[in-house]
């Protein structure tokens, strides 16, 4: 018998991981970081664009939203303002709770469980504009003199990946602590490595194609992922900025899903090999990159002729196959 919190009734009464780890400092003193960068890089613009006929313009996450609003994308503005905005504050209000209230351990391996699974959503916004500075890094296009990064971009994903980070921390000390079950063996088999060696495949073709053709006034231009990662270093964009973009959407992908290719086509594969690269997976985030790259063709859609090209529908090929695979590995851990 059991009660409403999970705690079966006769047990000892719960304690928080706080209390069971008091030692564990970094935890609280990192939760109380993310929080002010997350206040910061919502709140404060993260770009401005200097234009040669107006005055400069300065893209927030709240502004995002209210623009894609203004502009009559109402179910847009929803999604980012969802992502972007509400889900991050409540993820952080769910790890304060996690790590000073006395969950009962099944209730606590559920919160974890789900906090792993979506916390790299909140990274949407801080995507968005970097596509959004790649795609209009086009002078003779839209009268831009140039983009310039503010310090709220960094500090919004700098506090999605802490909190991400938190996270993990957080599960493996509960884990310890409530000696939560091993998961069952892994099973996989031909379809699945099938799925993910396409996927593999897309990826490295919406690398490697143009993604979209801008044109305006009978001036046009490609956007490719590898020129438009060099022209943001060029531009003055940090290159640790790029570089985690790089890793989160295109290394850490592929690693999943060639390993996990691989381990499918063996007769009996490793269960901590599964169990790492399911682990891995949470912090591949190029099913986010292509959901932010959908917001940005139809924010840019306003000010110019865009169409998707073969690298875009590749790109979306592999976040969906990208997903598939997780779901049905996470069927077996």
């Amino acid at each position: 018998m059991t009660r409403d919190d999970g705690q079966a009734v006769g047990e000892e009464a719960p304690r928080s991981l706080a209390r069971r780890h008091p030692r564990a400092w970094d935890v609280p003193a990192g939760l109380v970081l993310s929080g002010v960068l997350l206040v910061v890089g919502q709140v404060l613009p993260g770009v401005t664009i200097h234009f040669v006929v107006r005055a400069p313009e300065s893209y927030s996450v709240m502004g995002g939203v209210r623009d894609l609003w203004e502009v009559g994308n109402p179910v847009l503005a929803v999604i980012l303002f969802g992502f972007s905005v509400l889900f991050p504050v409540l993820k952080l209000a769910a790890l304060f709770a996690l790590w000073w209230r006395p969950w009962a351990p099944a209730r606590r391996a559920s919160w974890c469980h789900w906090l792993k699974a979506l916390g790299k959503w909140s990274m949407l916004d801080t995507f968005v504009v970097v596509l959004l500075v790649g795609t209009v890094q086009l002078s003779k296009l839209i009268t831009i003199v140039r983009t310039w990064p503010e310090p709220a971009v960094y500090a919004f994903g700098a506090s999605i990946l802490l909190a991400t980070a938190l996270t993990f921390r957080m599960a493996r000390l509960a884990h310890g602590a409530d000696e939560a079950p091993a998961g069952p063996p892994a099973r996989l088999d031909r379809a699945l490595a099938l799925c993910a060696f396409a996927g593999a495949a897309c990826l490295v073709l919406g690398v490697a194609l143009p993604v979209l053709h801008v044109e305006k006034k009978g001036v046009e231009r490609l956007y490719a992922l590898p020129a438009a990662t060099i022209e943001l270093v060029q531009a003055g964009w940090s290159a640790a900025l790029a570089a985690t973009t790089v890793v989160l959407v295109v290394l850490l992908p592929l690693v999943f899903l060639v390993g996990l290719g691989v381990l499918s086509l063996r007769p009996a594969p490793s269960a901590r090999a599964v169990a790492r690269l399911v682990a891995l997976e949470r912090w591949a985030m190029l099913d986010v990159f292509v959901l932010a790259l959908w917001l940005v063709y139809t924010k840019v859609s306003g000010i110019a002729d865009v169409t998707r090209l073969g690298g875009y529908w590749a790109l979306v090929a592999a976040g969906a196959l990208s997903l598939v695979c997780a779901w049905r590995v996470r069927r077996v851990y």
